[in-house]
């Protein structure tokens, strides 16, 4: 079997302890892998790794994310990654996060100025001290910049809801190389488990974004109380499970660029039977249990919430691909034997 690289910026994309808490896209990615059989090493980029080190590797996925962004606190070791291994069919990049808009917005401040690269805006990041000193790794995330904006993209894994399994490559407000090497990948089949309906449920609804304009229109039409399914920032996942289990719904922002954005939180309310409101208009693309308002799903006895839950359930996995569907996919992409 291959061995595999998975890092990136982002704590989401690089951190094993991260996503021990909360549920990422690379959480998926590396359950599909290592269920077929391959060996992930999932770590932090290293700023001083090596070409030779890294051709060691039979792929190599780096995460990528918006570099002013303060989520983007490893972009310093993907950057030097990202150069030392570009033209190499080995290197994948995966965009995960909702504000993929912005990576390229980012990364022309830094072309446009490069000297920004290491002003002290930057110096909360990991590996600064070391990109400010070192005049070669610093040429190499310049250039690893100047690649994204003007080249075509290695192979890019983008996390896909199942109404969205037919996106175009109209969809994403990036320049045409990147749109062309996007691979929209859903690996849902690897977080669904059996479903379990909470007896207890509160007369109350959960978001996952309270204050996004979105939720705020929305609480607008309803009576209930709405609750964020984080209580802090440091809420995991299985208290987020709670949360959501425990309401008669759940409502899930869209964002302004992207629309609705693939969530772990989607999954989260499958398996929980926890009916879910989203932006409708894209949703019941899958079934007119996804077209419900928020209202609607309240309105409702108890009986006909669980059968809308039981129904956004069966046609959200019927859409989306079975675990082999997803193994064949993300091993062709990867370019795994």
């Amino acid at each position: 079997m291959s061995k595999i690289l998975l890092t990136g910026m982002t704590a989401p994309q690089s951190s094993v302890k991260a996503n021990l808490r909360n549920v990422s896209f690379s959480s998926a990615i590396n359950l599909a892998l290592t269920e077929a059989g391959h060996e992930v090493v999932w770590e932090d980029p290293n700023i001083k790794a090596t070409k030779e080190e890294l051709d060691k590797y039979d792929s190599v996925i780096v995460g990528i994310a918006p570099i002013t962004s303060l989520s983007a606190n490893k972009m310093y070791g993907a950057l030097n990654i990202i150069k030392l291994m570009w033209g190499s069919n080995k290197l994948t990049l995966l965009a995960d996060a909702p504000n993929i808009s912005q990576i390229f917005t980012t990364l022309r401040s830094i072309e446009t100025n490069p000297n920004n690269l290491t002003k002290n805006f930057f110096s909360t990041k990991k590996n600064y001290s070391t990109v400010v000193t070192n005049e070669e790794i610093k040429s190499n995330i310049l250039q690893a910049i100047s690649y994204l904006l003007e080249k075509n993209w290695p192979t890019t894994l983008v996390p896909v809801l199942p109404w969205k399994l037919e996106y175009s490559d109209k969809e994403l407000n990036l320049s045409l190389e990147a749109k062309k090497s996007i691979v929209y990948l859903n690996l849902d089949s690897y977080l669904i488990s059996d479903s379990v309906k909470n007896e207890e449920k509160s007369p109350k609804w959960s978001a996952d974004q309270p204050n996004s304009p979105w939720t705020k229109k929305i609480c607008n039409t309803i009576n209930l109380p709405v609750s964020p399914v984080k209580i802090n920032k440091g809420s995991t996942d299985s208290e987020i499970a709670d949360q959501i289990s425990r309401s008669i719904g759940l409502l899930i922002s869209p964002y302004k660029n992207e629309g609705t954005w693939w969530s772990y939180r989607y999954v989260q309310a499958i398996n929980s039977l926890t009916p879910v409101a989203t932006l409708w208009e894209e949703s019941g693309a899958l079934g007119h249990e996804w077209n419900l308002l928020a209202a609607t799903i309240e309105s409702m006895s108890e009986e006909k919430r669980d059968l809308v839950a039981i129904a956004q359930r069966e046609s959200y996995i019927a859409k989306i691909p079975t675990k082999n569907q997803c193994k064949t996919v993300l091993e062709k992409v990867l370019n795994l034997k």
